[in-house]
C-alpha cells in the first residue's frame, strides 16, 4: 500500500510541473478581414522582415479563443518568376551562306516544343542579328522572331557573350536560323530550349541613391538605400547614352556596420557580377536576397563615366496560405531560435483552391514579456530539479526494496 502512496505522491509532483515551454516571440500582428471560414491568402508587408529569421523560419499562426489557443498551419510562398527548362542540343541537317547571311535549318524531335535558342559560334568579338523561321515542309516559312541583336565581346579585362534568342512557343517540324553578321562566323552548336516561365508578383520598393565618379579607381560607385529591410527581385539600370557602352559591374548587399574609432563601417557582400550595356536591357535578378542597401559598381576603365537617369528596385511578393475562420487569429514573429514548422498541409497543396480570399495584417505589436502559466513554486529551475532528485532516489530506494523483499521470500 505503501508503494502505491509513493507513486502517487510522484504523479501528483509531476502534474504540477509544466510539460511544455510556450515559444517566446517578440512581435504579433492580428489578422483581419477573415469573414467566413476558407482559405486566405496573407501578404507580408514589407517592414514585418526586419523582426524575422532570415528565413522566415519563425512564423507562426494561432487563433486564440479565451484560454484556449490553436495552431493553424500555413504555406509559405515566395512568388518569385519560376523558370522550368527541357534542352535539346540539335545539329544543323542544313548550313549555307548567302552574301553576309549564315543559314542553319535543324529539325525538331517530334512533339518538342522549343522557345528559346542559344547560339555558339567559334568567333569572338561579333556583331550579328538573328532570325528565326518555322515550316513543316521546308517549303513555306513563318517568321517566329526577326533581326535579335547577337554579339561577343572579348578584350584583355573581360569578355561577354549575347547569343541567345527567344520566341513565341513552337512546335514546327523544323526551323531555319539566318544570322547576319558584321563579319565571318563559323557556326559551332546550337541548344534549343522549352522555356516554361511562371511569372512573378513584384511590387517597386521606394529607394533613394547616390551616385560617385572615382578617377582614381575609376569606378562609378552607386549607393541604393531602402526604405525597408526586405527581399528584393530585380535591379533595373537606365542609362541615356548616346554611344556603345559595355561595362563590368558588380551589385553588393550591405551585410553589417561595425563601429570603429572612426566611425561607422558597412560591410558589403557581392551578390551579383555581370555587363550594363547598350545592347540588352539592364536588368538583374537578386533572387530574393534581403537587405536595406545595395551597392552598385561600375568599372570604366579609360572611359567617360555612364549617365545614370534612373534605378528600379522591386521586391517578391511573400504570402502565407492558410484555412482562417472568423475570430482572434495572430501572426506571431522575432524568436530566430526556432525552428521551421512542418506541417503535413504541404502534401495536400494540390487541394487547395488556386483563387482564395484575401487577409491582411494589422499593425505591428510589440510583446514585452513571454506569458508562461507556472505555479509559483515552480517558478525557478532549482525547485524543479531538485524535486526531480529527490523523487528519483525515492523510487530507487523503494525499488531496492521491493527487489530485496522478493529475494528474501
Amino acid at each position: 500500500m505503501k508503494y502505491n502512496k509513493l507513486f502517487v505522491i510522484v504523479i501528483i509532483l509531476l502534474g504540477n510541473t509544466p510539460v511544455f515551454a510556450q515559444d517566446s516571440f517578440s512581435y504579433r500582428r492580428k489578422v483581419n478581414g477573415v469573414q467566413q471560414k476558407a482559405w486566405h491568402t496573407i501578404t507580408l508587408p514589407p517592414d514585418i522582415f526586419i523582426h524575422c529569421d532570415r528565413d522566415l523560419k519563425d512564423l507562426r499562426l494561432y487563433s486564440i479563443a479565451g484560454n484556449d489557443t490553436t495552431i493553424v498551419p500555413y504555406l509559405l510562398k515566395k512568388r518569385s518568376t519560376e523558370i522550368k527548362e527541357q534542352e535539346a542540343e540539335l545539329t544543323a541537317i542544313n548550313k549555307s551562306k548567302k552574301g553576309d547571311v549564315l543559314y542553319m535549318t535543324f529539325e525538331l524531335p517530334k512533339d518538342l516544343k522549343v522557345n528559346f535558342i542559344s547560339l555558339a559560334f567559334q568567333e569572338t568579338n561579333y556583331f550579328a542579328f538573328a532570325t528565326i523561321e518555322g515550316s513543316n515542309n521546308k517549303k513555306e516559312w513563318f517568321m517566329l522572331r526577326e533581326n535579335q541583336r547577337i554579339f561577343s565581346l572579348d578584350n584583355a579585362v573581360d569578355s561577354y557573350e549575347y547569343s541567345k534568342v527567344n520566341f513565341p512557343i513552337t512546335d514546327y517540324r523544323y526551323l531555319r536560323v539566318s544570322v547576319r553578321s558584321d563579319k565571318q562566323v563559323t557556326f559551332e552548336r546550337a541548344v534549343f530550349r522549352h522555356q516554361q516561365i511562371t511569372e512573378g508578383k513584384y511590387t517597386p520598393v521606394p529607394s533613394r541613391w547616390s551616385i560617385t565618379d572615382s578617377k582614381k579607381t575609376k569606378q562609378t560607385v552607386i549607393d541604393i538605400s531602402l526604405q525597408h529591410y526586405q527581399p528584393l527581385g530585380n535591379l533595373r539600370i537606365k542609362t541615356d547614352n548616346s554611344n556603345n557602352y559595355y561595362r563590368y559591374c558588380e551589385i553588393a548587399v550591405l551585410i553589417d556596420s561595425v563601429k570603429t574609432e572612426k566611425g561607422w563601417v558597412k560591410n558589403y557582400g557581392t551578390v551579383h557580377e555581370g555587363y550594363l550595356t547598350s545592347y540588352t536591357p539592364n536588368e538583374f535578378s537578386l533572387d530574393g536576397e534581403q537587405t536595406s542597401h545595395l551597392r552598385l559598381i561600375i568599372n570604366n576603365l579609360d572611359n567617360e563615366p555612364l549617365k545614370i537617369t534612373g534605378i528600379d528596385v522591386d521586391g517578391p511578393a511573400v504570402e502565407l496560405v492558410a484555412e482562417l475562420e472568423p475570430g482572434d487569429t495572430y501572426l506571431f514573429y522575432g524568436n530566430r531560435a526556432l525552428s521551421a514548422p512542418y506541417y503535413e498541409l504541404r502534401h495536400f497543396e494540390e487541394k487547395i483552391p488556386t483563387a482564395s480570399a484575401t487577409a491582411t495584417l494589422g499593425e505591428e505589436q510589440s510583446i514585452a514579456a513571454p506569458q508562461t502559466k507556472i505555479s509559483a513554486l515552480f517558478e525557478n529551475k532549482f525547485w524543479l530539479w531538485g524535486i526531480m532528485i529527490v523523487v528519483i532516489g525515492l523510487l530507487g530506494f523503494f525499488t531496492l526494496r521491493m527487489m530485496k523483499g522478493a529475494g528474501n521470500q
